[in-house]
């Protein structure tokens, strides 16, 4: 097997537009080698379950039955940098796995600043089923039982980057972050292409990025959410997925409705409280995360609090 390219996360971290406009639909370059396989061989195993022979396998079956020629293997699951409504705390078992199955593997990690990456999971949660408000799913009452839940440990990205280093090297695994997109679109993608030893683009495509509910929309769902069984709420007094799929969707169209004004205000005030909350406990992380990847974080809005409130 070719030395494969791992694209691992984050979540809300401009996955779909990756997955989306290359890896999944540009057949010239990439070869997909199946997130259902990422998710079915290399996550949801039992540790006492999970066997690397037998995962290797399945990958290579998937080579015999449709020859990749020369392009470039791809492997890409947001969901291998770990669950973040439960923490993230199956990353490193999965990081382990993944040098098991692909050990000569290229890791690609995309990472955004942490009050607009957790505002955005947090949203995510909400659109999923999810009940808690802000505050209770970022930091649950003490006398609740400890369990697998949101921890603010997932997103010190100095953590997960430093042990891919030690796993693959330095030179094998490319971090970028996310406003770097945002920033310039044309370096950022043929930065991933060089990465995977393909041919560059003149033009990038039009960034596909998923646009999240307005916060009042947001909050109108989740006080809705106890109606309907949904990925994060297996009790809904509706039964029927279809039902809240469907609810789902006449709120989106009405959140489309919304005028800009207004949805930037409710996205600022999100981010306002998911920074009150966060405080500055970022900050060395995003130190040290800076002298890992070689990139002035601080110029691209990984700030402390203080710079953050007066910017929403």
């Amino acid at each position: 097997m070719s030395i494969p390219l791992i694209h691992i996360g984050y979540h809300k971290c401009a996955s779909s537009y990756l997955q989306r406009s290359f890896f999944w639909v540009d057949e010239e370059r990439f070869f997909d080698l199946g997130k259902s396989n990422a998710n079915t061989y290399l996550i949801a195993p039992h540790p006492l379950e999970f066997d690397a022979h037998f995962t290797r396998e399945i990958f290579d079956r998937r080579l015999q039955e449709k020859p990749p020629g020369d392009r470039q293997l791809v492997l890409s699951s947001e969901r291998l940098s770990g669950n973040p409504h439960l923490g993230g705390g199956d990353s490193l078992i999965i990081a382990d796995r993944i040098k098991e199955v692909f050990p000569n593997a290229r890791i690609l990690i995309i990472i955004r600043e942490q009050v607009a990456v957790i505002a955005s999971n947090y949203g995510q949660y909400v659109r999923q089923g999810g009940r808690m408000s802000l505050r209770r799913y970022l930091v649950p009452p003490k006398y609740i039982i400890p369990g697998p839940g949101f921890s603010f440990i997932n997103f010190e990205y100095h953590r997960l980057i430093g042990y891919y280093h030690e796993l693959f090297g330095r030179s094998n695994v490319l971090v970028l972050p996310f406003e770097e997109l945002r920033r310039d679109p044309g370096e950022f993608v043929n930065r991933v292409l060089r990465f995977g030893d393909v041919v560059e683009l003149e033009k990038p495509p039009e960034k596909m990025l998923n646009r999240s509910l307005c916060y009042i929309t947001l909050n109108l769902k989740r006080n809705f959410n106890w109606l309907f069984t949904q990925r994060y709420n297996s009790k809904g007094a509706i039964d029927c997925r279809k039902a809240g799929e469907k609810f789902e969707a006449i709120l989106y169209n009405a959140d489309q409705l919304m005028p800009r004004g207004v949805r930037q205000l409710g996205a600022d005030r999100l981010r306002r409280k998911v920074a009150r909350i966060v405080g500055d406990r970022y900050a060395e992380s995003n130190r040290r995360t800076s002298e890992l990847i070689e990139v002035k974080l601080e110029a691209l809005g990984y700030t402390s609090v203080k710079e953050i409130l007066k910017c929403v």
